[in-house]
């Protein structure tokens, strides 16, 4: 199964599995399982109960019944007959639940009007996110970096969408391929280090590179010297929920900055400074010309390929003053969250498409084919839907859309307003009181990741700064703790070596969840010239 295709079947499970409450999936732990686990231990605790009885059940079906009758209160009515209806089905009340699921498909039949109001102001949202992407066409930088990249070194940028039309060189793909295990392993290595203890590339990697250097060059004198990166925008898919739509192969562009990342190190090492910060150059070009993607999957990409580059530069010397600043003016959590917002949108649509389809047999077999071999069908009928009429079904499903979107919405609009570092699940549910915390867990993760990486970031461009401090004055002096920017609660701390000839910079405190996060170090020791790197 292709890249693509396993993120659009997972991102079509879990909106149904949520229709249960039984969300095992998620984009977080596909793509990154170490993060997606850390942060979200926190939840996993917090979500442990006890065993609900037939007396939960009564007790949410009575107040259900109570908020029936304001229209405001219609979704919160809505949940608790849900919950009651899944309560009475998993312990076995068969005459309970045949009553509340009776009574939901009434409340269900009478509010096609109210849906039609709530779903008006989830349409003035997406008309509003498809302004801000505009559909438009690769510039001509892009399509020649396409083309360089799929017939020198093997990888289809954004291969998969409609305008990809150059064909790979499977000979170059293989070479690469040849290479990926240790490229890979030098560079985690090589960035995950916290120390400024530069390895010496092997030699395989050295002859990859040698054997690329025109390809390389011409890619740096393309990303330079042209007009700046321009990728082709078309998000309708989105909000038309269509489930044949191919994702962009975003996997390749990791390929592109994991070359570049070894290119940069290679003429550092070989004392190629001109052609090190013309490597480097393209390589934050490629990578800022993604960074405003409309899509999750983009998003998360693009945090591990700014991981790539920030290891790698945290190895360089001589970089120039603006390196510093260029590290800390762009907020990720931001452009996480804005795609977050097409998420929601996409889920919605999605929902819209299958609340559309009239017969349980046609709804059953469409599910099949998108979610393919995630067999969940357990989980889909959590609820008893293959036993409900048609009709209740599709209203179902269309307020579980209306649902969810809310939920993710304003999950976001409180995100907005949290410290990363002293972030609490716990205190954050209180405040939000979703009617589901997994799906928004889920996202939180991305959120989350979005603010480690500003961290990472941050440190970085310490340490840039302690390398200048010690080019200047031929050793460190000690500098006083100053605040973190994006976590304004902890602080920098810097501790010099009695010689001078040392400093360690970390952050204090480091919240658990970051520290059990085992990428870029939040700890970071430059030793001066006296202690030579290897």
């Amino acid at each position: 199964m292709s890249h693509q295709n396993k993120y659009l079947k997972l991102t079509i499970s879990l909106s149904f599995l949520t229709i249960a409450s039984f969300s095992n999936y998620s984009l977080a732990n596909y793509l990154n399982p170490q993060i997606a686990q850390a942060q979200t231990t926190e939840t996993k605790k917090t979500d442990q109960k006890p065993e609900a009885t037939s007396s939960d059940a009564d007790r949410l079906f009575q107040e259900a019944e109570k908020l029936i009758g304001d229209n405001n209160q219609f979704v919160n009515a809505f949940i608790k007959y849900k919950e009651a209806l899944k309560i009475y089905r998993h312990i076995g009340d068969t005459a309970n639940e045949n009553k509340t699921r009776q009574k939901l498909e009434s409340v269900l039949a009478t509010s096609l009007f109210l849906a039609q109001q709530q779903e008006e102001i989830i349409h003035q949202d997406e008309a509003k996110f498809l302004n801000q992407f505009p559909k438009s066409n690769n510039n001509q930088t892009a399509n020649k970096l396409q083309e360089l990249a799929a017939a020198k070194l093997g990888f289809a940028l954004f291969g998969g969408t409609k305008s990809f039309h150059f064909p790979v060189s499977k000979t170059a793909l293989k070479e690469f391929k040849d290479i990926e295990k240790e490229l890979q392993d030098y560079l985690d290595n090589q960035t995950k280090i916290s120390t400024n203890k530069v390895e010496k590339i092997p030699q395989k990697l050295r002859q990859y590179l040698e054997r690329n250097a025109e390809t390389l060059k011409s890619i740096r004198t393309l990303i330079l010297t042209n007009e700046p990166l321009h990728w082709a925008t078309d998000i309708s898919w989105i909000v038309q929920g269509d489930l044949t739509y191919s994702l962009p192969s975003y996997i390749s562009f990791e390929y592109l900055q994991k070359v570049l990342a070894l290119d940069i190190l290679n003429k550092q090492e070989q004392g190629n400074t001109k052609e090190m910060l013309e490597s480097l150059e393209t390589s934050w070009k490629i990578n800022e010309s993604l960074r405003n993607s409309p899509l999750l999957i983009g998003q998360v990409l693009h945090i591990i390929t700014t991981r790539i580059q920030l290891g790698t530069i945290r190895q360089l010397n001589n970089l120039p003053s603006q390196w510093q600043k260029r590290l800390v003016t762009y907020d990720h959590r931001q452009s996480i969250l804005q795609s977050l917002i097409g998420n929601a949108i996409e889920f919605r649509a999605v929902f819209k498409v299958f609340s559309e389809i009239k017969e349980y047999s046609d709804f059953k077999k469409s599910i099949r084919a998108v979610i393919g071999d995630i067999d969940k069908e357990d989980d889909l009928l959590t609820l008893g839907i293959s036993e409900w009429s048609n009709s209740m079904r599709q209203n179902f499903i269309r307020w579980q859309a209306i649902v969810n979107y809310q939920n993710l919405i304003k999950v976001y609009s409180f995100l907005v307003k949290e410290d990363v570092c002293s972030f609490q699940f716990d205190s954050f549910w209180s405040k939000i009181k979703p009617t589901d915390k997994n799906l928004e867990s889920n996202y939180i993760s991305q959120w989350l990741k979005a603010g480690r990486l500003m961290l990472e970031l941050e440190l970085t461009q310490k340490i840039l700064q302690a390398k200048e401090n010690l080019a200047n004055l031929g050793s460190f002096k000690q500098i006083s703790s100053v605040k973190s920017t994006v976590c304004p609660n902890n602080q920098w701390v810097y501790q010099v070596s009695p010689d001078n000839n040392s400093i360690s910079i970390s952050l204090n405190p480091i919240p658990k969840w970051i520290s059990d996060v085992k990428v870029l170090p939040l700890t970071y020791t430059i030793v001066g010239k006296n202690r030579t790197q290897n």
